[in-house]
């Protein structure tokens, strides 16, 4: 199969400089707190203190993977060479997997909050893990924390279930999907009414990831892709579902192989 980089993948203007800055920043600070929780865990350890070690073990691994997950989605957003992408065909729909990266860490965060969040509950309520919190907080917390732990779990079970794919995009003649973590959304092309995109920023009312809308026509909320989460990197994700959302003409590619030629050869940038 021909395949080409280099630069053939531009980036929409609202894409251009911020992600890279936004996911940056936030790789650091979670990170740096991970750093913070793994001394203190040699800290414990030099007391002989073991299960506050361990809990502080799994806390700053839980942080240093959150941390991870930005800067591998800084990696993806700058890929713009899909000759590597992950891509499936099966049921006779072109299936994009998620970043192998993205999805190691993500699955680490999830393991390493359920390990935390069970020492946390059972040290508190048991007294054995010494903690400097409230009594109103140790009532509080152990409960929510354990909940909490119970929800991941079955998330990373149903995950398992899946093969392991946590979150993918699917296309086919017919309609696109995408999967993101538990969340399923799924639109037939005819139903889809605007494409837009997001300009990523930090904040309770942004996102830093570079994200695509595909907007119902009846005014119900729209499938948000992740394109930083996927094998095939963000402008090429971004190109691709532009093209066959413009040119309904040729989604019967998606049913076989020349969709995938199509995005190898560049061929579903149509404008510059």
């Amino acid at each position: 199969m021909a395949h080409v980089t280099g630069k053939v993948f531009p980036l929409p203007n609202k894409w251009s400089t911020r992600p890279l800055v936004a996911l940056t920043i936030a790789a650091v600070l979670f990170a740096g707190v991970g750093v913070w929780f793994l001394v203190a865990a040699l800290l414990s350890a030099l007391d002989v203190d073991w299960l506050r070690s361990i809990f502080l073990v799994f806390t700053g691994g839980a942080f240093v993977a959150l941390g991870a997950i930005p800067a591998t989605a800084n990696r993806v957003y700058q890929s713009d060479d899909p000759s590597t992408a992950r891509i499936l065909f099966t049921d006779n729909r072109l299936r994009i997997l998620p970043d192998r990266a993205q999805q190691i860490v993500s699955l680490s965060l999830g393991v390493m909050f359920v390990v935390a969040a069970f020492i946390f509950a059972i040290g508190t309520w048991t007294s054995t893990l010494d903690l400097p919190i409230s009594p109103g907080f140790a009532v509080f917390y152990p409960p929510f924390a354990l909940g909490t732990a119970v929800l991941v779990m079955t998330m990373l079970f149903r995950v398992w279930r899946r093969g392991g794919s946590y979150g993918q995009l699917a296309l086919d003649p017919v309609s696109v999907s995408h999967e993101s973590g538990e969340l399923r959304t799924e639109l037939h092309w005819a139903d889809i009414a605007a494409f837009s995109i997001n300009r990523p920023r930090m904040g309770r009312t942004g996102s830093a990831a570079c994200m695509i809308y595909l907007q119902p026509a009846d005014g119900t909320p729209p499938l948000a892709v992740t394109t930083n989460m996927l094998s095939t990197g963000c402008a090429p994700t971004y190109w691709l579902l532009k093209y066959y959302f413009e040119h309904p003409e040729h989604r019967d590619e998606l049913g076989d192989q020349r969709a995938v030629d199509r995005l190898m050869s560049g061929r579903v940038v149509t404008r510059r």
